[in-house]
């Protein structure tokens, strides 16, 4: 019988005695049926063999066993005819019994980790962190002292990196399972009863892989089954003989591998960083969030720090992943969802008061997505979590992010995590923020008057490469390369970021969210620690660059300030003066523009366009009429094309409104040339954009020193190939405009090398702050700054000079910031040691907070608090150790950057020398390498490529195969 009919049957045999009216009702239907069967098989004179009708009953006979007419056997099940309003009933019942599960397995890995986490660090300390050849010894004992009667023995299938085994385990009633076998080296896969467990090291090799490979938990199981099974015995399933399938137990112990390690990340954050603002530093960057020494002297702009703000939608979660028994919880490197609402309730609340509600958009608004977001219901269908909101700091180290839920881009994210990181910073430290779109969000919280008492902490910008797409007045304003302060920081920081991330976006989609949300926390804690290990290698391929940045200016700033200057009486040298005096002239005449004029200025220049495709037509309609049956069928084709642009044309020319009535022929003429130009122009620019946007992975190879794979070279060389047809096809109409207004209305211009026509090679060449996009003729102004390439020039290498001063300044403070936090943390980590030290519990009643981590690990009695103490100590040696190798591999970069005058001693605080002269003492001569590594180098790069390392070069490459073309 199945097992589902079974069931049916024993609960119906338990039900009343009493025969409902129905039941009744149906049975007597049944008897009258058979008895009908019965006389139309008499009626043809076959062989039958007759069942008697059964006794009535009082039992509702639901499930029978009847004779069908060829006399098979077979299970008719009626089908219950339940109400809407009962369905729903029982499937809310059967959603509470999962979300109880659920919710009990839960709190028993919360309850567990309470007690598995003194035991985790103290293995981990015995051990040194699994590595010794003793690391799977059982060391029950220090666990448990309860006899050998009291405990009880079960075999659990152990995993680990060399093999597999089936191996009896003693347990005992006094503590958890997993405690017994975190003391053999294993994590098992479940809170209680764990029948699989998996070996520590084989977890910190999986994280590694996961980090680093973007290994997913199946195909690895897989992979140590293989690799394990030759080398031990192979793992059934219970009562089979078929292998074990791991992969949903690997994955619970990963999750308690990440939550024991996560917590002991936090408890060390704690135990030596009591203010935000300091584990900020520690998890997230020392440079940004770090303090200087006070016996550095103070810079200007020592107290601002940079964080760039972006979305990601690709990110998201589907809403039938899951059945949300579990509530969400927040990883700390997100910003929680009450603190989001709040902030967004905030804004509707100083809209109400503000009577903001008609939204009015600027251009910028329009043309970004993050500011007028038209995403909708439709846009995220089947998703709840739709993606989420990033901020890094300048060093692209990850600061926090919001989880955006069924919504788009708005700015209650970014507002969420501005509030909330002044509550986590010093009251003198500010802010200076990078956005797609900073113009939109300055105007958006200055306007609302939102948090205005720390609006002299704040100041936006665009992001570097965004802030090509605003209009040219708005760049004025809001791009960083335009503007004092900013340095060279391109705002960019978490579009590598996305990529980094990018290989998690797949499986995420069809996790749980509350996976979803620790994976990318943990993914980005290991994101944050690779960059504090490089964080002075970092700092020095800036300074290189800054460096570079500016000698090429200066070399250029040189060249011109030897030429005379025929703007100034008398006549004299051009002066970096006197560029950075035309500079605040055009910033002027650019505020002081209407916006009605450039709208002005777009809608003719559409107006000119359409009349130069009417043209175009015209002269094809005349070519093509009567040269034949098909030459005719075209020219009807295009004499509609011309009457639909014609019709177009003249509703154009009522909205001008007669601009050209009130010119004569000359200027008219001019203005229309001068307009067609302007758009050629802009349409270069678009192209320019697009082109770069593919170009940016091999920039950013080439600045960051990683390598590029040859089947991302591919793409990025195919996406150019795609646009390269369309390219051409605009410069050469941009430089046809060009030489015809020039020809024709400047013709002292067109012998100018500036003015000369470009190719595809030169333009790929064109970087987007490239003087030709400020051309002066396309202005309506005549001040030197417009009509003179001289100065334009001057004007664009001035500010290249002073933004590469303003980076070199910015990498000085962020390296004493880097160096003091360093110091500064190594003092904390030697004070708590010392307060672990302590013997006695004399202290076990204090509030510091050292005494109060001790007291979590071990318990509130004398010998607990001595236990945890003893554990904590352990942990924070180890952390210590930790530091003082890293603050040693920073150590060679500072002196090479010394050796090579990159920076001065003087910069660099006086007590790191000190702490560097005492941990040096310390260094194992042993442990100096003496391997000619350069030679190894020389032998590899001549060897045979593995695709792998491809860099900038190809693109010189690509470029000579084009212009052969």
């Amino acid at each position: 019988m199945p097992r589902s009919l079974f069931s049916r049957f024993h609960s119906a045999s338990r039900l009343p005695t009493q025969e409902s009216k129905r039941a009744k009702r149906l049975r007597l239907n049944e008897q009258k049926e058979s008895r009908a069967a019965l006389s139309r098989l008499r009626s043809s004179n076959q062989p039958i063999y007759i069942q008697q009708p059964p006794e009535e009953s009082n039992h509702d006979e639901s499930i029978q066993f009847n004779v069908d007419i060829d006399g098979a056997p077979e299970w008719i099940d009626e089908e219950l005819n339940l109400s809407d309003e009962t369905q729903d009933s029982l499937r809310q019942i059967r959603l509470q019994k999962e979300w109880i599960l659920q919710q009990n397995k839960q709190w028993r890995w919360v309850d567990l980790m309470a007690v598995l986490l003194p035991i985790y660090l103290h293995m981990k300390q015995v051990t040194s962190d699994w590595i010794t050849s003793t690391w799977d010894q059982d060391r029950s004992s220090d666990v448990c002292a309860c006899p050998a009667d009291k405990k009880t023995s079960r075999v659990v299938d152990l995993i680990d990196l060399m093999g597999q085994k089936l191996q009896c385990v003693s347990f005992c009633s006094c503590m958890p399972d997993q405690v017994f076998l975190m003391a053999q080296g294993y994590i098992g896969s479940t809170p209680a009863f764990p029948q699989t467990a998996f070996s520590v090291r084989l977890l910190n090799f999986y994280d590694l892989l996961w980090n680093l490979c973007n290994s997913h938990a199946t195909p690895f199981a897989e992979v140590m089954q293989q690799w394990n099974e030759p080398r031990s015995q192979r793992l059934l399933a219970k009562k089979s003989t078929k292998p074990c399938k791991l992969r949903r137990n690997l994955s619970g112990a990963i999750d308690a591998y990440r939550y024991l390690k996560r917590t002991q990340q936090q408890m060390i954050e704690t135990v030596t960083s009591p203010h935000p603002q300091d584990r900020l530093a520690q998890r997230s960057c020392h440079s940004c969030f770090g303090r200087s020494h006070p016996d550095l002297l103070p810079k200007k702009n020592d107290c601002d720090i940079f964080i760039c703000l972006d979305g990601n939608f690709q990110h998201r979660h589907h809403e039938r992943a899951e059945k949300g028994h579990l509530l969400l919880q927040t990883p700390v490197l997100f910003i929680p969802p009450d603190e989001v609402e709040d902030a967004k309730e905030e804004i509707r609340q100083h809209e109400l008061a503000l009577r903001k509600l008609d939204k009015a958009k600027d251009r910028c608004s329009e043309i970004h997505k993050a500011a007028d977001d038209k995403r909708n219901g439709t846009t995220w269908k089947g998703c709840d979590d739709t993606g989420i909101m990033g901020c890094c700091c300048r060093h692209d180290a990850v600061v926090y992010y919001c989880n955006i839920n069924q919504s788009g881009e708005g700015r209650g994210l970014p507002f969420s995590i501005i509030k909330h990181l002044f509550t986590e910073l010093d009251s003198s430290r500010k802010l200076r923020i990078l956005y797609d779109i900073g113009c939109s969000l300055d105007k958006f919280i200055k306007l609302r008057k939102l948090l205005p008492h720390l609006s002299e902490r704040m100041k936006f910008a665009t992001s570097i490469f965004h802030s090509y797409v605003h209009d040219w007045k708005c760049q004025v304003a809001y791009n960083p390369r335009l503007n004092d302060g900013w340095g060279l920081t391109d705002g960019e920081g978490l579009e590598r970021l996305w990529s980094y991330l990018s290989a998690l976006v797949s499986p995420l989609q069809y996790a749980t969210r509350n996976h979803r949300l620790s994976s990318i926390n943990h993914r980005s804690f290991f994101h944050n620690a690779q960059g504090i290990e490089r964080l002075v290698a970092t700092l020095k391929r800036k300074t290189i660059k800054a460096y570079a940045h500016k000698q090429t200016a200066l070399k250029v700033l040189n060249d011109l300030t030897i030429l005379p200057n025929p703007h100034s009486f008398p006549i004299k040298n051009y002066t970096h003066d006197f560029f950075q005096c035309q500079w605040q002239k055009q910033c002027s005449f650019e505020s002081n523009q209407k916006q009605a004029d450039i709208e002005k200025k777009q809608e003719i220049a559409q107006h000119l366009e359409r009349k130069e495709q009417l043209r175009l037509l015209a002269e094809s309609f005349n070519s093509m009429v009567g040269t034949s049956k098909q030459g005719n069928e075209d020219a009807l084709a295009i004499l509609d094309n011309i009457y639909q642009l014609q019709k177009a044309h003249d509703e154009q020319l009522i909205k001008a409104g007669g601009y050209f009535n009130d010119l004569n022929a000359h200027d008219k003429d001019c203005e229309e040339h001068l307009a067609l130009l302007w758009s050629a122009k802009s349409q270069l620019f678009k192209k320019a954009v697009e082109i770069q946007s593919e170009l940016q992975p091999l920039k950013n190879s080439k600045n960051r020193g990683d390598w590029l794979g040859t089947r991302l070279k591919e793409k990025i060389f195919a996406a150019l190939n795609r646009q390269k047809a369309a390219v051409v096809k605009v410069i050469k109409t941009f430089c046809d405009r060009r030489c015809k207004y020039l020809s024709k209305f400047a013709l002292e211009l067109v012998n100018l090398p500036e003015n000369q026509p470009f190719d595809y090679s030169n333009f790929l060449a064109m970087t987007l702050d490239d003087p030709i996009w400020n051309d002066g003729f396309l202005c309506t102004s005549k001040e030197p700054w417009a009509v003179e390439p001289i100065v334009r020039n001057g004007i664009h290498t001035v500010l290249a000079f002073d933004r590469a001063n303003e980076e070199i300044d910015w990498i000085t403070i962020d390296l004493q910031h880097a160096l003091s936090w360093g110091v500064y943390h190594h003092k904390q980590l030697t004070q708590a040691k010392d307060k672990c030290s302590h013997e006695g519990s004399e202290d076990r009643d204090s509030d510091d907070i050292v005494c109060f981590a001790a007291k979590k690990l071990g318990g509130q009695s004398d010998a607990g608090f001595r236990m945890g103490k003893t554990i904590l100590r352990g942990d924070v040696e180890t952390s210590l150790e930790k530091h003082r190798l890293l603050l040693l591999s920073w150590n060679d970069t500072i002196l090479d950057m010394l050796s090579n005058e990159l920076t001065n001693r003087s910069n660099l605080p006086r007590c790191w020398f000190e702490l560097l002269g005492l941990l040096l003492q310390n260094v194992d001569a042993d442990n100096i390498s003496e391997i000619d590594e350069d030679m190894e180098k020389v032998e590899l790069d001549d060897g045979d490529s593995d695709g792998e390392s491809v860099g900038v070069a190809m693109l010189d490459g690509y470029e000579e195969e084009n212009n052969k073309d």
